[in-house]
């Protein structure tokens, strides 16, 4: 009995010992099927005796791939720059001003006289080249920000012009002589006049070249003429000043219906106007009395030839008169209005009265061309009968085409690129060969030509292209009309 009990106690144990190993195997079967819900089991890959683990792995890698991208760059760069750019533009270096001189280092100018002074700023690249003009002496002469020099009374002064950046200088020294009132005087080819009122202006004698050769016209150089017979042309557009005192003298009635010498008045269409923007016949002011009178037509230009030449007869003292250059029927012509539009414009130019007039359009190109019988500095020319000519396609006095690479036309004609729309003081540009100024530019000026029932213009405006700025250009308006871009310049015989 007791030898029973003791096996059936071992027979318990055993018993006991086979169902406790039945469950742990059961229960790892169940973990492998589902591990999530078994919160004690192993993480992947922390076991080195699981099968296909590495022991040098990290001991807990990643379950989710890494936020960083890849830095290996990419195989092709980008070829374009970024669309947006720097905000900040790059630095310009500052270039200072290490000089500036003038054109002119004297002038001698008589009372109410006045000469155009150019600076230049020197390096051409300087980062502020501004300048201030001054006249040491201002009753003797004043000086415009610009540098037209006035002369006001007889003495001497010295203009000066210093740049802002650096306070560099040049100077100009001025002598003013004494006015002489009504004459006429020569120096070299240069004619100078003075009127009673104190207007001044100077005419060119053009050079002595024979009749018999040619010279070249048109834009494209292919006309021939010959060359005109000398004559003296205005160095200048006709002033309003000048304009202003001639007009006043022939329409004003000193008794009698008549002028102050006696003679018959003059009545005229248009009372003319300072420059583009002046008041029609107001009183020339100090700022632009030298800019072209402007709103005057054909008609009103060779009246005012006409009384041009009866008022320097009425005060010239001793010397010749001149005689009036146009005439109707045996009349001088004295009316420019529309009433007496058939007189004006069947108008004959006497071919030998050496009274003032207007140029013809062949006389009018061959003192725009004119160089010289010397090989100029450039190539910009026509050589014609031993005689060197401005090509059509320049500006009077420009070396260069007005369509060339870098143009140069600026520095002869006042025009769309440069005017701000505006007339200029004369002489504010270079002068050509002769010594005119503004033949390019400024204002459109009537020649004496007939086409059909239109007149001949020259020149260019100040509102125009440079195209138009071509000595070889022609232009054509009927005689009645008028506008700020027209003006004149007149000339005479010998």
């Amino acid at each position: 009995m007791k030898i029973l009990s003791k096996f059936g106690i071992m027979f318990i144990i055993l018993l006991v010992l086979l169902s406790a190993m039945a469950c742990g195997a059961g229960d790892k079967s169940k973990a492998d099927s589902d591990p999530v819900t078994d919160p004690t089991e192993e993480t992947p890959g922390t076991n080195p005796d699981d099968p296909g683990t590495n022991p040098d792995d990290p001991a807990t890698p990643p379950e989710t791939p890494p936020e960083t991208p890849p830095t290996t760059p990419p195989e092709t760069p980008p070829t374009t720059p970024p669309e947006t750019p720097p905000t900040t533009p790059p630095t310009t270096p500052n270039v200072s001003v290490t000089g500036v001189t003038l054109n002119k280092s004297t002038l001698v100018l008589e009372v109410d006289d006045f000469e155009q002074l150019t600076a230049t700023v020197v390096p051409e690249n300087a980062t502020t080249k501004t300048y201030q003009f001054d006249s040491s002496n201002q009753n003797v002469a004043v000086v415009s920000e610009t540098g037209l020099v006035t002369a006001k009374n007889a003495g001497s002064a010295v203009i000066t012009v210093t740049t802002i950046d650096g306070s560099k200088k040049a100077t100009c020294g001025l002598r003013v002589d004494p006015l002489i009132l009504s004459s006429v005087s020569i120096s070299g080819n240069v004619n100078t006049y003075t009127l009673t009122g104190g207007t001044k202006f100077k005419a060119m004698l053009t050079p002595d070249i024979a009749t018999s050769k040619t010279f070249p016209t048109g834009e494209d150089d292919s006309g021939t003429p010959n060359v005109p017979a000398r004559f003296i042309m205005g160095e200048t557009e006709v002033t309003y000043e000048l304009w202003k005192e001639v007009y006043q003298w022939a329409t004003t009635d000193a008794g009698g219906g008549k002028r102050a010498d006696g003679g018959d008045l003059y009545s005229f269409a248009n009372k003319g106007r300072e420059g583009n923007d002046g008041t029609s016949g107001a009183a020339p002011t100090d700022t632009a009395k030298q800019e072209p009178v402007t709103y005057v037509n054909w008609r009103d230009t060779i009246v005012w030839c006409n009384a041009l030449t009866e008022y320097y007869n009425a005060n010239n003292g001793s010397e010749t008169d001149l005689e009036c250059v146009y005439s109707y029927s045996g009349t001088v012509n004295r009316d420019s209005k529309e009433s007496n539009a058939t007189a004006c414009d069947g108008a004959v130019q006497s071919a030998t009265a050496k009274g003032f007039r207007l140029p013809t359009s062949n006389e009018w190109e061959y003192a725009a061309r004119y160089i010289g019988t010397s090989v100029p500095s450039h190539t910009n020319y026509k050589l014609q009968d031993g005689v060197y000519y401005t090509k059509g396609n320049s500006a009077s006095g420009d070396a260069k085409a007005y369509n060339a690479a870098s143009p140069t036309v600026g520095n002869y004609a006042v025009y769309f690129v440069n005017s701000g729309e505006s007339t200029a003081v004369v002489k504010s540009k270079g002068a050509n060969a002769i010594g005119l100024y503004d033949m390019s530019g400024n204002v459109w000026e009537w020649c004496f030509d007939l086409s059909g029932s239109s007149r001949v213009i020259r020149g260019g405006g100040y509102d125009y292209a440079a195209s138009l700025m071509q000595v070889g250009y022609v232009y054509k308006l009927e005689p009645n009309y008028e506008h700020s871009f027209y003006g004149f310049r007149f000339c005479r015989n010998q």
